[in-house]
């Protein structure tokens, strides 16, 4: 087994049985858009609405030798005298997921879970050009990203990779078209537009009646920060310390679950059933219930809201976000977070620096919200970021190895700095 320290990062050997024993085995697709493609910088396609950067998986095993989990033997380890690019700036953010195992044969393990970095959101060709990819997948630039966008998408039920797929690539589009149609920054405008998005995805989903996503995500445009979340994924701001080395969260988007007062009460006005787990099963989730009457079989969905999920939508699921908006100038770092959305408490930020993180459930369910900020916030700050992407697979690692050999979920993380 494997050691994971992940205070430090510190890696034993290379057997980490979830890692190894699922090589090359992962579901892979190839992302295509319909938008005339921009001449840009070095090594990143761009498109009239941005430059998305999709994730490495893990389980690959081109990538786990990039990030030292196993050693090149010389055939895979490349020329000694292949053309090194130095890159300028800092890293920005980085992505990283991992495909889980959920029984059955390797070669049918599907990653469902998608996560996506679009950077120079709406921005012009001079910003594109001064973005680039590292060998670590990482987004370097001499500036802050001041326009982008990043979420994570979790796929379930049969189908649900399919629509978190479509979402990717269809979400940056439809917000970028919505905001050029709209040609103003009003916080209510784009609140609204965020929500038409996600209820049109929703209605347009290229699956039957099962098979859905969460999405949660941060739509940066200058100075406003835009939170939208609907589902069980989650979406973090933080604020990052040098002199102390330590992270504090000052908000983070709530689960979607069925047991939430406001959830409970529409789902059951709609017809549905939510199940609650007893206290005897802490870590049990709470979960809409659909009856098929000719299969006599129940289906639960451990959320509220989700895009496409069509059984369920007749009973009161829904895709709508919740949507939060800050603004970056007015945030001021105090000595307490905002946990909650709830919170009245205003969220502010001083001379330290703020970031993002974006994640699935695969991950939030196994860690602690300081062991996320902890690893991230000191690797995204210091020595330009540069083991951004290490500190990122630390944290992808250890969910894994808590989830166990039997079943292990789908995991995926996004991170961004935004000062």
């Amino acid at each position: 087994m494997m050691r994971c320290v992940i205070k430090s990062i510190t890696f034993a050997a290379y057997s980490f049985f979830v890692i190894t024993h699922l090589t090359n085995q992962c579901f892979s697709v190839e992302v295509e858009h319909g938008d005339e493609e921009k001449n840009n910088s070095w090594n990143i396609k761009c498109y009239s609405y941005g430059c998305p950067v999709i994730p490495d998986d893990l389980i690959k095993e081109e990538v786990q030798i990039k990030l030292k989990f196993i050693p090149a033997n010389d055939e895979k380890g490349g020329d000694d005298n292949d053309e090194v690019v130095e890159l300028k700036g800092s890293v920005q953010a980085g992505s990283l997921t991992l495909t889980g195992y959920k029984g059955g044969e390797l070669k049918d393990q599907i990653n469902q879970d998608r996560a996506v970095i679009v950077t120079s959101f709406l921005s012009g060709d001079d910003e594109k050009r001064s973005i680039y990819l590292d060998e670590m997948n990482q987004i370097v630039s001499e500036n802050v990203m001041e326009n982008m966008l990043i979420g994570a998408f979790d796929g379930h039920s049969k189908g649900g990779e399919i629509v978190s797929q479509y979402v990717i690539d269809e979400l940056p589009v439809k917000i970028s078209y919505g905001l050029k149609a709209e040609g103003t920054t009003d916080d209510d405008v784009i609140t609204n537009l965020l929500n038409k998005t996600f209820v049109e995805l929703d209605r347009d989903a290229p699956v039957g009646d099962k098979g859905g996503c969460t999405a949660s995500l941060l739509l940066r445009l200058q100075s406003k920060l835009y939170f939208a979340n609907s589902g069980d994924s989650r979406t973090l701001l933080a604020s990052f310390n040098p002199a102390t080395n330590s992270s504090d969260i000052l908000f983070i988007t709530r689960e979607d679950k069925p047991d939430l007062p406001d959830e409970k009460e529409r789902v059951e006005k709609m017809g549905g059933m939510v199940y609650i787990p007893p206290a005897s099963k802490p870590d049990a989730s709470s979960r809409v219930v659909i009856y098929d009457y000719l299969s006599g079989t129940r289906s639960g969905l451990a959320m509220s809201r989700s895009i496409g999920d069509r059984d369920f939508g007749k009973v009161g699921v829904i895709p709508d976000p919740i949507v939060k908006v800050f603004d970056l100038n007015k945030l001021v770092v105090e000595n307490e977070s905002c946990l909650n959305e709830e919170s009245s408490k205003e969220c502010s930020v001083d001379e330290r620096h703020i970031y993002a993180v974006s994640g699935t459930d695969g991950l939030f369910d196994e860690l602690d919200l300081s062991e996320i900020t902890g690893m991230v916030g000191s690797h995204l700050f210091l020595d330009e970021g540069k083991q951004l992407a290490t500190a990122l697979a630390a944290l992808v690692v250890t969910s894994a190895q808590r989830w166990g050999a039997r079943y292990r979920d789908d995991i995926a993380i996004v991170a961004a700095r935004l000062t």
